[in-house]
């Protein structure tokens, strides 16, 4: 799930979520498997390392209008 989180270009809104996606509820499901499961840090692909809270606190917000699907 190294692609289902970024933590790179804040500037561009792209905290904790990725910029490009395919499906948003399959993405948001992602989310909420890793923090059922007791995750506590994210290594995400693009970007540093950051803590679950951080990603439960961003669930739902980031908007299909503000995504590019492909």
């Amino acid at each position: 799930m190294g692609d289902v989180a970024a933590h790179m270009l804040p500037f561009a809104g792209t905290h904790y979520c990725v910029v490009f996606i395919c499906n948003l509820d399959e993405y948001y499901n992602s989310w909420e498997k890793m923090i059922s499961a007791g995750a506590k840090q994210i290594f995400p692909a693009h970007g540093e390392p950051f803590p679950v809270d951080k990603l439960a606190g961003n669930i739902h917000k980031n908007k299909s209008e503000n995504l590019v699907f492909y």
